[in-house]
């Protein structure tokens, strides 16, 4: 793991990174590992808004792929692929969504999802950006509608803008 990693990790665990040197950040986290591993401050840190709504989606899939794993971790080069691959369910499932039989099926779910969909697609503009506070509404609307994530991602799915087209091409950012 390099170092810039090791301070990311830690940043938000510490009072201070200052003045760390990289033997004192792997012992940081070889003794707090626990700690840092907790499954209350994983799902803590799945569940804050990211400045970078794009970015914090793909933190949420990171982040989930990594919890379904046995030991919670995954080499870097694996853990690029079950993204990918997890990113291609999601769209391969978005194509199985009818709206219109779920409208007849199940009115209030529909209007749940087109309600989220309607409000999604706003926050995306023309811009294709969606901002700190657009984000922040979305994640209150999601849970108060009973939206789950991978629901989120197949509607952005159907609206073409999940994955984002550069992130299908390139590996993700950390």
């Amino acid at each position: 793991m390099l170092k810039m990693v090791r301070l990311r990790v830690l940043t938000g665990y510490l009072s201070s990174v200052c003045g760390l040197e990289e033997d004192d950040l792997i012992r940081v986290l070889r003794d707090d590992a626990p700690k840092l591993a907790d499954r209350a401050r994983v799902l803590a840190a799945l569940t804050a808004p990211a400045p970078d709504f794009n970015r914090g989606q793909l933190k949420a899939t990171i982040l989930g792929v990594l919890l379904q794993e046995e030991t919670s971790a995954l080499p870097e080069n694996r853990l690029d692929e079950k993204v990918i691959e997890f990113e291609a369910a999601v769209v391969e499932r978005a194509r199985s969504l009818d709206f219109t039989a779920l409208r007849k099926d199940d009115p209030d779910r529909w209007h749940h999802f087109d309600t989220y969909r309607s409000v999604l697609e706003a926050a995306w503009g023309d811009d294709g950006q969606v901002s700190p506070d657009e984000a922040r509404l979305l994640g209150v609307l999601r849970t108060h509608l009973g939206i789950s994530r991978v629901e989120h991602g197949r509607i952005g799915a159907l609206l073409k803008r999940f994955p984002r087209p550069a992130a299908r091409s390139t590996p993700p950012r950390r």
